[in-house]
């Protein structure tokens, strides 16, 4: 527990020192894994930081993470209302607010809209969007 209070305070330390509100850092060493929080998730409710970034509604389980190359979501089906497989996706900023991305599983598909925000009572949530209605009938063309 010694390490990760070392890190903790390391990591309180330049949040400080460069403005930033929250982050989490992860280490690796000797086969052993530390992850120290700090801070808030979003600066308007004040969300502390947690560990682990994990977003559940019926039949998908969003677990977001951040690596070397930015912000990307484990999309996992769940429950008896399964659709689709596991895949991960890459979120791509839209603006400079941190809350707006939008990802696409291959090149050609369109891209799904994510952004993170926060209920009233300061839970943090995850609105994601790419619902597909198929065709099921056509209305009949009526003259006019």
């Amino acid at each position: 527990m010694a390490a990760a209070e070392s890190w903790g305070r390391l990591l309180a330390s330049a949040c400080m020192r460069s403005g930033t509100p929250g982050a989490v850092l992860g280490v690796w060493h000797d086969g052993s894994r530390t992850v120290v929080p700090h801070g808030v998730l979003n600066t308007r409710p004040g969300v502390e930081t947690i560990e682990d970034f994990v977003l559940e509604r019926r039949a998908v389980r969003l677990e977001v993470f951040e690596d070397a190359s930015g912000l990307g979501v484990h999309i996992r089906p769940t429950g008896d209302f399964v659709l689709g497989t596991p895949e991960t996706v890459r979120l791509v900023p839209c603006d400079s607010s941190g809350d707006r991305h939008v990802a696409r599983s291959e090149e050609g598909d369109p891209w799904t809209p994510f952004t993170f925000s926060t209920l009233p009572d300061g839970t943090p949530q995850l609105f994601f969007s790419s619902r597909v209605a198929p065709l099921v009938s056509r209305r009949p063309q009526v003259e006019r």
